[in-house]
């Protein structure tokens, strides 16, 4: 069976938008020891995590590695108002638990960044990459976070070696297709708590109408979007 889920992270969520029984084995995942190429991308994704915050210098990075721990040192930040910006920003309720790479203060509320180490393109962003952004986002709103905006931040494809990392970035506000999309997904919060955390396995057309074949159950071969999700389309439009 696997380990014993002790909450829902983005990954969790997103696989159970599609298909709750997807859901309920990512949340149940060993942890293995990564291969070297999936090691060098986790340092690439390391280091463009570090740049990117390097344009915003006078941020705090929440060091805390147990999760309630950073929770509570991100709402301390938060608080203080002499904290401009909070990097690898954490939040936990009912079970849920979200980072936000950045958040970036403005006034009263918040700008979102999530950086993701890949090229942007003019002709918009990867679904996966909104899909992140409002998992994060409805997290943060139900911990009662106002947010000003939710922003991707790109690699720009015309970058130079030796350019200074201003030059690195692409930043695309995505706010208004992000807040339709958590309209949609927040309707899920409890059936998924409950269909992941669950003991049992669910069947995997029992929340979301999933396609029902007879050798499905598995979802092994379930694209990850919640754009296939039909309330959640119909929610978005």
């Amino acid at each position: 069976m696997g380990r014993v889920p002790s909450g829902i992270a983005k990954e969790t969520f997103l696989a159970a938008m599609t298909c709750p029984t997807q859901g309920w084995y990512v949340a149940r995942q060993e942890q293995g020891v990564p291969t070297l190429a999936q090691l060098f991308r986790m340092q690439g994704g390391i280091e463009i995590g570090r740049r990117a915050r390097a344009l915003w210098g006078e941020g705090v990075l929440v060091r805390s590695v147990e999760l309630d721990a950073a929770a509570a040192e991100t709402q301390r930040l938060m608080e203080t108002p002499s904290t401009v910006a909070i990097f690898e920003a954490t939040f936990r309720v009912d079970g849920y638990t979200a980072k936000a790479d950045i958040l970036l203060r403005k006034a009263e509320s918040w700008r979102q960044f999530e950086v993701k180490s890949s090229l942007h393109d003019d002709e918009g962003p990867k679904e996966e990459h909104i899909d992140d952004l409002a998992y994060t986002a409805m997290v943060l709103l139900k911990c009662g976070v106002k947010l000003a905006s939710t922003e991707l931040v790109l690699l720009r494809r015309d970058y130079r070696l030796g350019q200074p990392d201003a030059n690195l970035f692409v930043t695309s506000d995505h706010t208004t297709e992000v807040l339709q999309l958590v309209s949609g997904m927040q309707q899920f919060w409890k059936p998924v708590q409950v269909a992941v955390l669950g003991e049992r396995r669910p069947e995997h057309h029992q929340l979301f109408g999933v396609r029902e074949d007879d050798d499905f159950w598995t979802c092994k071969t379930v694209p990850r979007t919640i754009r296939t999700t039909p309330e959640i389309c119909r929610a978005a439009l």
